[in-house]
């Protein structure tokens, strides 16, 4: 099998993942705006949530719009896309993408100040997640425009479309430190000082009724440290590549596309693995099948007591 035929397949087989990662999020995102009642109850997890899930979405049209300007110019390929709305793409996606690791240290933070500080109400009124929320894409914003400017993301001319390049080591290590590692480390630290601190907490201390709330959080936060150990092993792949090319000097003709199905694959799961594992997703999608008969995602309510 050719190169090319390799590329248009997995090229392929990104844009029905994307697909099923835009069907997800708008179907979670409709259900919260649907269900106000119970999203009323937890407002700002479902504001965070709401967050994460339109990022994964964004990722997902930026991916199928890459994927098939790449399936396009395998197939002729004399074409060329090599123009700046192809890097100002290119630049979104990875906002996108930013956006959507960040919503993680967002919730963790949100956890921290909920179970060590409950007293501070200001530190996590709705209003101040709202603004946190929108921070946080402005923020991904800024960080990715130097890289823009100076032309880390690239055109790729046999994949033709534009990208952080895995041979540009220092764009691949700028978009892995500051999208994936610095947000994945200040989730990973929020959730360990969170849980040591309950674990200090002595029952003598706490009503029963709190002892109820933190033993709950803590079962949410393990659960989440297991989701985020599978993220990172899903997300390895990425950081090895610049590694492997320095190492070896040299990187398979459909690595970039491969690279592409298995970032997609990962946003996949970490979506599908939120709804499993996260109690107030759960309740939001709990008894869908006898409400709606037809959907995205058929959720069995028994498998969610």
């Amino acid at each position: 099998m050719t190169t090319q035929n390799v590329n248009i397949i997995l090229y392929s087989l990104t844009i029905i993942c994307s697909v099923i990662q835009i069907c997800i999020s708008v179907y979670i995102i409709l259900l919260m705006i649907l269900r106000r009642l119970i999203t009323r109850e937890h407002r700002i997890d479902y504001l965070i949530y709401a967050n994460t899930y339109i990022a994964a979405m964004f990722v997902g049209i930026f991916f199928i719009d890459m994927c098939a300007y790449s399936i396009y110019g395998q197939i002729y390929v004399e074409v060329s896309f090599n123009e700046w709305w192809c890097k100002i793409k290119g630049y979104l996606m990875y906002v996108s993408g930013c956006t959507f690791f960040y919503t993680f240290a967002l919730q963790a933070f949100y956890r921290f100040c909920r179970i060590l500080y409950r007293t501070k109400v200001r530190l996590y009124s709705f209003r101040l997640y709202i603004i946190l929320s929108i921070s946080i894409w402005l923020f991904c914003f800024v960080q990715l425009l130097p890289s823009l400017l100076i032309g880390d993301i690239e055109y790729i001319s046999s994949d033709y479309h534009c990208q952080f390049v895995p041979t540009n080591i220092r764009g691949s290590l700028t978009i892995y430190s500051l999208g994936f590692v610095f947000p994945f480390s200040v989730t990973v630290c929020c959730y360990i000082w969170t849980m040591c601190s309950i674990r200090k907490q002595t029952a003598a201390l706490i009503t029963i009724n709190q002892q109820v709330h933190i033993h709950r959080d803590l079962i949410i936060l393990k659960r989440l440290v297991i989701f985020l150990t599978i993220v990172t092993i899903v997300g390895a792949p990425h950081i090895c590549l610049p590694v492997i090319y320095v190492i070896t000097g040299n990187l398979p003709p459909w690595i970039i596309s491969l690279e592409c199905l298995l970032t997609v694959l990962a946003i996949v799961a970490v979506s599908v693995i939120l709804l499993s594992i996260t109690p107030h997703l759960k309740k939001l999608c709990s008894g869908l099948h006898a409400v709606h008969p037809v959907g995205i995602i058929i959720i069995n309510a028994r498998h969610l007591q």
